[in-house]
């Protein structure tokens, strides 16, 4: 995720001490921070990116930004005449809680407790259907009523918001039903909850992930493991051979130990009574054809 550390499976390092800090600082300056998020800036402090590569991006945001602050803070304050600091305060204070609310309601969707992370390597060559389990595990609902879903946007339906992104927001909440009564019929989490347990869930995952892994205990969350077709028989194969080759080890252990048996087994004194009773049995069939 770049700025913030969101998952365990992320390599800490000591940046990320400053991981509520962080958090403070974009859920205040949120507007700006989704504005940055295409630059990845990570990627250029790592030497993955030149800032020559987004020299045309960063142009296309100053000006957009440069617009947006001119309108906020001086065109709308100055058209009010005297009432210009009331304006600049009020159309500031604006600003500051709607940033603060979408950044609660965006996280609250994708980072609460529960809340799964995956990596790329596992979305390669997924099927339809693991998209599908990946997209209700990769996220979650904040419940509250009708006012409520309506201030969010219906963005507090965030698993049908990605299980169905191009569906207009307003039937999410008809949805929901059906897909909760879906993940219940197959045995799936449909994570949800108020905004109160999902805000703080995140906020303390937020604390616990600015410290490396060993010095906190890992939430013992349910956890849904996709396991492709491909994989289990993959898997099947390799049992199988595991099998074989256990079953070779066996039989070639079977057979040293009877030849180990036999090489200490003292067979001349049966050899010598099965030559004699041959030796016999000779004699007495010669004997009846001379008697005939």
């Amino acid at each position: 995720y770049g700025v913030l550390r969101m998952s365990r499976d992320q390599d800490w390092n000591p940046y990320y001490l400053g991981n509520l800090a962080y958090a403070t600082a974009l859920m205040l300056l949120f507007e700006w921070g989704v504005m940055l998020h295409d630059l990845e800036t990570e990627r250029i402090v790592a030497g993955e990116r030149k800032w020559a590569d987004v020299k045309g991006l960063v142009k296309g945001m100053w000006n957009k930004a440069s617009k947006q602050v001119l309108k906020d803070y001086i065109i709308f304050p100055a058209l009010t005449g005297p009432l210009f600091i009331p304006t600049l305060l009020g159309n500031a204070s604006a600003n500051l809680v709607r940033n603060v609310w979408t950044f609660s309601i965006i996280f609250c969707g994708h980072f609460p407790t529960g809340a799964q992370t995956f990596t790329k390597e596992e979305t390669e060559n997924e099927t339809r259907g693991e998209w599908y389990i990946r997209q209700m595990l990769g996220s979650a609902n904040i419940e509250g009523g009708n006012l409520f879903h309506i201030m969010s946007g219906n963005l507090s339906h965030q698993i049908e918001h990605h299980l169905f992104p191009d569906v207009p927001a307003n039937r999410y909440p008809e949805m929901s039903e059906e897909v909760r009564a879906i993940c219940e019929r197959h045995g799936l989490p449909y994570n949800t909850g108020n905004l109160r347990g999902q805000l703080g869930s995140t906020w303390k995952k937020i604390a616990k992930l600015s410290l490396p892994n060993s010095w906190t205990r890992d939430d013992d969350d349910l956890v849904v493991n996709i396991e492709r077709a491909a994989d289990v028989k993959t898997k099947a194969e390799a049992a199988q051979a595991e099998a074989s080759a256990k079953s070779h080890q066996e039989f070639a252990a079977a057979i040293r130990d009877l030849d180990r048996q036999i090489a200490e087994l003292d067979a001349e004194p049966l050899i010598s009574q099965v030559r004699d009773a041959n030796e016999a049995v000779s004699e007495y069939v010669q004997k009846l054809r001379e008697e005939n």
